[in-house]
C-alpha cells in the first residue's frame, strides 16, 4: 500500500464480562458498516472480546480469539484493509499471552506478546509475560506496537524507535479514572520519538467494576492532539498524512542528538 495519506478506523467497543462471542459479533458489525470509508488500518481495543480471571473460560476465549483472527484475515485480504488489536495466544502450557496482532493484506501477519503485565490488578495471574521487543514491518511502514500499561515505560518505544519505527500504534483497556495519564503519556511518547501515536481505548465495565475511559486518539510527531474520542462505544474514521513524521525529523533532528551509548541499554 503506497500511499502518504493514512485513513484510520477506530472500532471503540465494549468490553462485556464472559461473553466473547456476543463481543466479536458486535466488533464485525461495527467493522463491516464502516468499510465503505475504505479505511487503510482499522484499531481495536486490547483484548477486545474480553478476558476472564477464571481459567474456567480461557478455552472459550482462544476459541472465538482464533475464530475472530481468521475472519479479520479473510476481510483483510478482500478489502485490502490491516487490522490492529489483541487476543488471547494460547501457549503450549501455563497461562495464554495477551498478544498483539497485526493482520494485513497478502497474508501479511504478524504478533508481539505484551511485555509490562499490570500486576496492580493482576494481569500476570491471567497473562504470561512476553520477553521480546518487536517492531512490525507492514505494509503501512514500520511499526511500534505496544499494549496498554507499555506505555508508561518509555524504554520500550523508544528501543522501536531507534530499530526504525515511525509510528506506534496501542491497543488498551485504560481506565477512566487515569484518563488524563493515558493523554498525556500518548503525548510524551509521540513528542520524544517524533512519530505518530495511534491509540484504540476500549468502553465498558471490567474486573472489579473498573470503567474503562474510552478516549480514543492520535497524536501527531509534534505532539499536537489531532484526533479524540468521546468514552461511549463508538467508531471513527480520520486521515493522516505521514509525510508529517520525516518532515518534523528532519525539520527538528533530536532523536540525532540521544546518547545511545551512554543512556540506552539495548533491552
Amino acid at each position: 500500500m503506497k500511499t502518504n495519506i493514512l485513513r484510520v478506523l477506530f472500532v471503540q467497543s465494549k468490553i462485556e464480562g464472559n461473553q466473547p462471542l456476543a463481543a466479536k459479533k458486535n466488533i464485525l458489525r461495527q467493522i463491516k458498516a464502516n468499510l465503505h470509508h475504505k479505511p487503510h488500518l482499522v484499531m481495536l481495543p486490547e483484548v477486545c472480546l474480553g478476558s476472564s480471571v477464571s481459567k474456567i473460560w480461557h478455552d472459550l476465549y482462544l476459541q472465538e480469539y482464533d475464530s475472530l483472527i481468521m475472519e479479520l484475515t479473510a476481510m483483510a485480504q478482500a478489502e485490502g484493509v490491516c487490522f490492529y488489536g489483541s487476543a488471547y495466544k494460547a501457549r503450549d502450557k501455563g497461562l495464554p499471552y495477551n498478544t498483539a496482532f497485526f493482520i494485513g493484506p497478502d497474508r501479511v501477519k504478524k504478533s508481539y506478546n505484551k511485555i509490562h503485565l499490570f500486576k496492580y490488578h493482576h494481569e500476570h495471574k491471567i497473562y504470561a509475560s512476553g520477553d521480546r521487543i518487536e517492531i512490525f514491518k507492514t505494509p503501512l511502514g514500520v511499526i511500534a506496537p505496544l499494549i496498554c500499561y507499555d506505555i508508561r515505560f518509555p524504554e520500550l518505544m523508544r528501543e522501536q524507535c531507534f530499530r526504525g519505527a515511525k509510528m506506534a500504534l496501542v491497543c488498551a483497556q485504560w481506565p477512566l479514572a487515569r484518563r488524563e495519564h493515558w493523554l498525556c503519556l500518548l503525548r510524551a511518547r509521540a513528542i520524544e520519538n517524533q512519530m505518530f501515536v495511534i491509540a484504540c481505548n476500549a468502553t465498558g465495565v471490567v474486573n472489579e467494576n473498573i470503567k474503562l475511559g474510552g478516549s480514543s486518539c492520535i497524536f501527531s510527531p509534534w505532539g499536537e492532539l489531532m484526533y479524540q474520542m468521546s468514552a461511549t462505544q463508538k467508531t471513527g474514521v480520520i486521515e493522516i498524512n505521514t509525510n508529517a513524521i520525516d518532515e518534523t525529523r528532519k525539520a527538528y533532528p533530536f532523536l540525532r542528538d540521544a546518547r545511545r551509548k551512554d543512556f540506552h541499554f539495548g533491552l
